[in-house]
């Protein structure tokens, strides 16, 4: 949908395409003229369905997983946009049948490549715990329910749907979930995707107590990767570092909340000892240094809290600049 001049328009021939069975639009919830112009877009095109869900994000891909009928399932949530090369990543997906694709996008005026030592072919055996290594180890990154096609079969033989109890982080957790079960893997170097940074997101809202909701997306991750495969585990330690630093920026040193810093410190350490942060904190080695995105956690875990807050402060000063860019 375009907007101009206040008004929402569909562009000519933008359903026209060969590699969709079927678009499935979830509407739950919209406070804008969303359902009516989705309803029309049902009527005149046979291809659309619409559909409802209760309101959130996870019932909201729920619910078009289990109307879904294709052999592939790419999520696109409503203010991004899938990029030209989408149609090569099918050429991919009809050769080589991975479980999982996951590809590159862009976010904003960024570009994020895959930049995988493998590119654009099947993993699978002992390359694949690697892989998901990989994957787990950059969550912000890597780790997003976008930019992927999942098959059908994978998805509804592993009864692999997202956590509908969870306010954040709930992308990650199912894609743990996922990895554990994964046999056989694409990472492309393709861009398939654009996250717009246009909107106000969850993620780019001020909500205080949202580290709660991190904390307990960690721990559901954490019962999922204890019996996950090799790789998985390997990983989770780095998952947490960056859970943690996540709930630091948008949480406790979020630049947009006025609160004493002395409050902001203490309640860093409170979650730095409820567990599992604790026990990957505490595990935490001179290897994981080599991320920098790791240094604040790697500052809070020697109780250099203020200077690690800083810069989880100044994080979230950038972070804000380049939202409004």
């Amino acid at each position: 949908l375009t907007l101009k001049d206040g008004v929402y328009t569909v562009p000519a021939n933008s359903l026209k395409t060969d590699i969709v069975d079927l678009i499935i639009i979830v509407e739950n919830g919209s406070a804008d003229d969303t359902p009516r112009l989705a309803a029309e877009l049902a009527d005149q095109h046979p291809e659309v369905l619409l559909c409802h869900s209760e309101t959130g994000l996870p019932q909201a891909r729920n619910e078009g997983m289990r109307h879904a009928g294709g052999e592939w399932i790419c999520f696109v949530d409503a203010d991004d946009q899938c990029e030209p090369e989408m149609v090569k990543a099918v050429s991919l997906l009809e050769k080589y049948g991975p479980d999982i694709l996951a590809a590159g996008f862009r976010k904003g005026k960024r570009t994020v490549t895959s930049r995988y030592k493998a590119p654009n072919r099947l993993i699978f055996g002992e390359e694949l715990e690697p892989a998901k290594i990989w994957m787990i180890s950059a969550p912000t990154r890597r780790m997003g329910a976008w930019a992927k096609f999942y098959s059908r079969d994978f998805l509804m033989s592993n009864h692999l749907f997202f956590d509908e109890s969870l306010r954040r982080s709930e992308d990650s957790e199912f894609l743990i979930r996922a990895l554990n079960r994964c046999d056989k893997m694409v990472i492309s170097d393709l861009i398939i995707y654009s996250y717009s940074q246009d909107t106000v997101s969850m993620m780019r809202s001020v909500t205080q107590g949202a580290a709660a909701w991190y904390l307990e997306a960690i721990r559901k991750a954490e019962r999922a990767a204890s019996g996950g495969s090799p790789g998985v585990r390997a990983a989770f330690p780095d998952y947490v570092y960056s859970m943690t630093l996540i709930a630091a920026v948008h949480d406790f040193y979020d630049s947009a909340v006025k609160v004493p810093w002395a409050v902001r410190n203490r309640r860093q350490v409170l979650f730095l000892q409820e567990d599992p942060v604790k026990r990957a904190v505490a595990g935490m080695k001179i290897k994981n240094l080599l991320r920098p995105r790791n240094w604040p956690v790697f500052l809070f875990r020697h109780r250099l809290i203020s200077l690690g807050g800083a810069v989880c402060y100044l994080r979230s000063v950038y972070n804000r600049r380049l939202w409004r860019a």
